[in-house]
């Protein structure tokens, strides 16, 4: 069973099943009498025409992604977790989560702020790999907003 979503169309819900025929006839019991919308379809194969431009992007964000990490890595008081994703996890220091995504957020800088979930993700943020640019803007405000927030 797969997916588009490795594609970056996760948001179309659009997957396909491969297996010897008398687990498919299992699976067809359970499967939704629904057809795929045609919206869906085109987009799907849209994708599937284009997938060289999908792997080139794909490849990209590999590239900017160990930028990114290497970037931060040389910011002090952050602890970087490795990543395969389209995204970057990371820890603050000790109870500054809140206003570095604050001060981020006041640079127009937008990231996602998962220290409220407390436990294990406590005082953890996550950032989307961008396009270089915007990789670039975010490091310098990451790095002004840790020193502001120390």
């Amino acid at each position: 069973m797969h997916t588009l979503s490795k594609f970056g169309l996760a948001g179309i819900r659009l997957g396909y099943l491969c297996g010897a025929p008398e687990w498919l006839n299992e699976f067809d019991k359970i499967r939704l009498p629904y057809n795929i919308n045609s919206l869906t379809q085109m987009t799907a194969e849209f994708a599937l025409e284009n997938k060289k431009i999908f792997d080139d992007q794909a490849d990209l964000i590999k590239t900017e992604r160990k930028v990114l990490i290497a970037a931060m890595n040389n910011i002090s008081g952050l602890k970087v977790f490795q990543s395969d994703a389209n995204f970057i996890l990371f820890k603050t220091p000790v109870g500054q989560a809140k206003t570095i995504f604050e001060l981020l957020q006041a640079q127009n800088i937008l990231i996602k702020n998962l220290s409220a979930s407390d436990g294990a993700l406590q005082d953890c943020l996550r950032v989307t790999v961008g396009r270089p640019d915007e990789n670039k803007r975010f490091i310098a405000g990451l790095s002004e907003a840790v020193q502001t927030a120390a």
